[in-house]
């Protein structure tokens, strides 16, 4: 019986690897129960691969990541704020003024280890996700705070740079409605982003000012795009917030729809063993 159980057992967890890597949609944490990653260093340097997400693409691997989480950020997924299934990928920061910050991170990387780009701004016709906020646990200074979502970009030459999606920075955009889940189609409603990061070259040429994804495509569409990104911006404020069903597609047919997944308990997965066993015990009963 027990190696019975630890056979079925090993092969639902192996099952449920393969669906994950198979489909790109189901991304599971790390732990058993779900994820929870904090860091104390005052710098972007953290790096945690989410070993579910890493899947062969022709010469390529696509990764989802944890990055970016300082002083004292909490980001992981896990149960705290379920959208579909069991959990979502939550993220939190406290009102202690040290500035803190987290992501996650979508890439495809070559065989150096070198992001790639899945394809032209121009050609991006599919970017969305959901995202909820936590009013009680979030300080009102910030506004309709919300998860900020971001592409990366590189014009091939050395030049990169962000464009961002947030509500509490960007005018014009819609916005959120605390402790419920909010749905953000920055493409197919042509909401508003602003330029940042890479040094600040885009800004340097753009400025800060909120400008319509279709104007962005207008102005960058022959620039690639090398990530997708969801997380807090650096604040000293006190965030609470999940993102789940990150979404983007291209002209060129690459297109991915991600929903965030806590890892079943052992006790979970045991039960599900004791479940197949019965079911097996069942059909030989009536042969």
């Amino acid at each position: 019986m027990k190696s019975t159980l630890r056979f079925i057992s090993l092969n639902i967890i192996a099952g449920t690897a393969a669906l994950a890597s198979a489909s790109g949609s189901t991304v599971y944490s790390n732990n058993p129960g779900g994820d929870n990653y904090t860091s104390s260093q005052n710098n972007n340097n953290f790096f945690q691969a989410i070993s579910s997400s890493a899947t062969p693409i022709g010469p390529n691997t696509e990764l989802w990541s944890y990055e970016a989480i300082k002083n004292n950020a909490h980001e992981g997924i896990n149960t705290n704020f379920a959208r579909n299934g069991n959990g979502s990928n939550w993220m939190k920061t406290v009102d202690d003024g040290a500035g803190e910050k987290s992501d996650i991170v979508y890439r495809q990387y070559n065989s150096g280890a070198q992001a790639q780009s899945m394809g032209l701004l121009g050609d991006l016709n599919g970017w969305s996700a959901d995202t909820y906020t936590v009013g009680a646990n979030t300080n009102p200074t910030y506004g309709n705070a919300s998860v900020i979502l971001r592409l990366g970009l590189s014009d091939g030459l050395g030049h990169a740079g962000n464009l961002t999606f947030d509500t509490n920075w960007d005018s014009g955009n819609p916005s959120v409605t605390y402790d419920q889940w909010n749905n953000f189609n920055i493409a197919g409603n042509n909401l508003v982003l602003h330029a940042s990061g890479g040094g600040g070259y885009l800004e340097g040429i753009f400025g800060t000012g909120n400008k319509t994804f279709a104007q962005w495509q207008a102005l960058l569409g022959g620039w690639g795009v090398t990530e997708f990104n969801a997380g807090i911006g650096t604040t000293s404020l006190a965030f609470e917030g999940a993102v789940d069903n990150y979404s983007f597609s291209f002209g060129n047919g690459l297109s991915r729809t991600t929903n965030f997944e806590a890892t079943p308990e052992p006790a979970t997965m045991a039960a599900l063993g004791l479940g197949a066993i019965g079911l097996i015990r069942r059909r030989r009963q009536s042969k």
